[in-house]
């Protein structure tokens, strides 16, 4: 691992630390600990804990959510305790929502990381949190309204803007029951307001210019000839191309 530039063959956003060792330990016991560094992951296996991948240093996307749901459907984030750590674990926990999976998050105390925390602690310490791990809409309240002190309208808002981008109607509507339980507004309150930003959203869409796809087909197409003209056995054509062309 090396937290460097992307490049061809390192492609961050599809690529854990750890997966290749920890893929068979993961399927056998059905679940997975997501962290941020290397550092937090060899502390844990070094400590017995072996179903732990962490994201090569950048923030997780669609992709690493669909290749995790190949491995398991249980998935616990064990981020850093500070504020930075805390709203990472929430936008991975609904980028995983998103892709209909549900997580949960660990909470870290604050100016604690995994690693910090076993070494002070003991592993035993991190079980424990482990054991006490919530959902990341229950975490996500938790931690702007009795951390931040946020309001309960500023969190509802958030949480709704990320539980509208949940693609499964169904995983949909049971994320809005749980924002429900949670704040103690009424589902279909929930519910309504959902549908409203979602056609909000649909409405901007429609506005929005169409983009030619088949224009942008052809321009794909001629490119890709051009390139293979290049590369001909023929010189004049390379001549002319060479001589011709910016």
């Amino acid at each position: 691992y090396i937290n460097s530039p992307e490049t061809p063959l390192y492609n961050k956003s599809k690529t854990f630390y750890g997966l290749d060792k920890a893929s068979n330990t993961i399927k056998k016991e059905d679940s997975v600990i997501l962290v941020e560094g290397y550092f937090d992951l060899m502390q844990l296996v070094q400590n017995g804990i072996k179903n732990v991948i962490a994201i090569s240093g950048t923030s997780f996307t669609d992709m690493h959510a669909s290749i995790i749901k190949q491995y398991t459907s249980n998935i616990y984030i064990a981020f850093d305790g500070d504020a930075a750590g805390g709203k990472a674990a929430i936008r991975t926990g609904y980028t995983l929502l998103k892709n209909s999976i549900d997580s949960k998050i660990i909470d870290i105390p604050k100016n604690y990381d995994p690693d910090d925390l076993i070494k002070q602690n003991g592993p035993e310490a991190f079980k424990v949190l482990l054991n006490d791990a919530v959902h990341t809409i229950n975490f996500h309240h938790k931690f702007y309204i009795k951390k931040n002190g946020q309001s309960i309208k500023n969190y509802i808002d958030e949480a709704m803007n990320e539980i509208v981008l949940i693609r499964e109607p169904i995983f949909r509507e049971l994320s809005a029951k749980r924002l429900s339980e949670i704040t103690k507004v009424s589902e279909e309150n929930i519910l309504i307001s959902l549908n409203n930003i979602i056609n909000k959203r649909e409405k901007f869409k429609s506005m929005q210019p169409h983009t030619d796809e088949n224009k942008m087909n052809n321009i794909m197409l001629l490119e890709d000839d051009t390139i293979r003209l290049c590369l001909i056995k023929e010189k004049s054509i390379r001549k002319f191309i060479y001589e011709n062309m910016n």
